[in-house]
Protein backbone atom coordinates (compact mmCIF):
# COMPACT_ATOMS: atom_id res chain seq x y z
CA UNK A 1 0.00 0.00 0.00
CA UNK A 2 1.31 2.99 -1.41
CA UNK A 3 1.33 6.46 0.69
CA UNK A 4 -0.28 9.55 -0.48
CA UNK A 5 0.86 12.82 -0.79
CA UNK A 6 -1.14 13.81 2.36
CA UNK A 7 -0.44 11.34 4.61
CA UNK A 8 3.55 11.77 3.48
CA UNK A 9 3.02 15.97 4.46
CA UNK A 10 1.37 15.19 7.93
CA UNK A 11 3.98 12.58 8.86
CA UNK A 12 6.53 15.30 8.39
CA UNK A 13 4.93 17.95 9.88
CA UNK A 14 4.24 15.74 12.88
CA UNK A 15 7.88 15.44 13.11
CA UNK A 16 9.51 18.52 12.36
CA UNK A 17 7.08 20.10 15.11
CA UNK A 18 7.83 17.31 17.96
CA UNK A 19 11.31 17.49 17.38
CA UNK A 20 12.21 20.59 17.73
CA UNK A 21 9.65 21.09 20.72
CA UNK A 22 11.17 18.85 22.74
CA UNK A 23 14.93 19.68 22.12
CA UNK A 24 13.26 23.08 23.35
CA UNK A 25 11.39 21.29 26.05
CA UNK A 26 14.60 19.90 27.47
CA UNK A 27 16.90 22.95 27.30
CA UNK A 28 14.62 25.23 28.74
CA UNK A 29 14.23 22.33 31.55
CA UNK A 30 17.99 22.40 32.17
CA UNK A 31 18.16 26.42 32.31
CA UNK A 32 15.49 26.37 34.56
CA UNK A 33 17.15 24.52 36.79
CA UNK A 34 20.33 25.98 36.86
CA UNK A 35 18.66 29.35 37.82
CA UNK A 36 16.49 27.23 40.75
CA UNK A 37 19.93 25.92 41.79
CA UNK A 38 21.76 29.37 41.64
CA UNK A 39 18.95 30.94 43.31
CA UNK A 40 19.12 28.70 46.33
CA UNK A 41 22.39 29.09 46.52
CA UNK A 42 22.22 32.89 46.71
CA UNK A 43 20.20 32.49 49.25
CA UNK A 44 21.94 30.16 51.73
CA UNK A 45 25.02 32.45 51.11
CA UNK A 46 22.88 35.15 52.53
CA UNK A 47 21.04 33.79 55.13
CA UNK A 48 24.61 31.89 56.54
CA UNK A 49 25.99 35.70 56.06
CA UNK A 50 23.26 37.25 58.38
CA UNK A 51 24.40 34.14 60.78
CA UNK A 52 27.58 34.50 60.85
CA UNK A 53 26.88 38.38 61.28
CA UNK A 54 24.57 37.36 64.49
CA UNK A 55 27.72 35.07 65.88
CA UNK A 56 30.11 38.01 65.62
CA UNK A 57 27.71 40.51 67.54
CA UNK A 58 26.74 37.47 70.40
CA UNK A 59 30.48 36.86 70.34
CA UNK A 60 31.15 40.55 70.83
CA UNK A 61 28.35 40.59 73.79
CA UNK A 62 29.77 37.90 75.28
CA UNK A 63 33.76 39.33 75.49
CA UNK A 64 32.14 42.99 76.78
CA UNK A 65 30.18 40.79 79.25
CA UNK A 66 33.12 38.77 80.38
CA UNK A 67 35.21 42.02 80.46
CA UNK A 68 32.55 43.91 82.93
CA UNK A 69 32.69 41.05 85.19
CA UNK A 70 36.31 40.51 85.41
CA UNK A 71 36.67 44.15 86.12
CA UNK A 72 33.88 44.87 88.75
CA UNK A 73 35.32 43.71 92.42
CA UNK A 74 31.99 43.65 93.69
CA UNK A 75 31.37 40.51 91.33
CA UNK A 76 35.14 39.00 91.88
CA UNK A 77 34.45 39.41 95.61
CA UNK A 78 31.28 37.21 95.86
CA UNK A 79 32.17 34.66 93.17
CA UNK A 80 35.53 34.14 95.65
CA UNK A 81 33.44 34.15 98.80
CA UNK A 82 30.92 31.49 97.07
CA UNK A 83 34.12 29.21 96.32
CA UNK A 84 34.24 28.70 100.25
CA UNK A 85 31.87 25.72 101.54
CA UNK A 86 31.27 27.85 104.59
CA UNK A 87 28.80 30.23 102.68
CA UNK A 88 24.98 29.74 102.96
CA UNK A 89 22.65 29.87 100.82
CA UNK A 90 20.79 33.41 102.55
CA UNK A 91 24.53 34.92 101.95
CA UNK A 92 24.00 33.33 98.64
CA UNK A 93 20.83 35.84 98.39
CA UNK A 94 22.29 38.88 100.33
CA UNK A 95 25.33 38.67 97.55
CA UNK A 96 22.47 38.27 94.89
CA UNK A 97 20.94 41.49 96.03
CA UNK A 98 23.32 43.54 96.75
CA UNK A 99 24.28 42.66 92.70
CA UNK A 100 20.68 43.53 91.60
CA UNK A 101 20.39 46.91 93.75
CA UNK A 102 23.94 47.92 92.44
CA UNK A 103 22.80 48.11 89.11
CA UNK A 104 25.68 45.17 87.84
CA UNK A 105 23.17 42.56 86.59
CA UNK A 106 20.28 43.60 84.53
CA UNK A 107 16.62 43.16 85.80
CA UNK A 108 16.37 40.26 83.76
CA UNK A 109 19.01 38.23 85.35
CA UNK A 110 18.03 39.33 88.85
CA UNK A 111 14.94 37.58 88.24
CA UNK A 112 16.18 34.55 86.73
CA UNK A 113 19.31 34.44 89.72
CA UNK A 114 16.97 35.37 92.45
CA UNK A 115 13.70 33.43 92.51
CA UNK A 116 15.27 30.28 92.74
CA UNK A 117 17.84 31.57 95.27
CA UNK A 118 14.77 32.72 97.43
CA UNK A 119 12.83 29.86 96.82
CA UNK A 120 16.05 27.38 98.15
CA UNK A 121 16.51 29.46 100.25
CA UNK A 122 13.22 29.17 102.53
CA UNK A 123 13.40 25.55 102.84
Amino acid sequence: MRLNITAKLLGYLLVAGIVPLTVLGFSALEISKRIVLQQAQDENIRVLGGFASYLSLYQDQIEDLATNIAGNEAIGSALRSATTRSMSVRKLAIRSTAMCVSRVWSHSTCFRWQVPIFMWARR
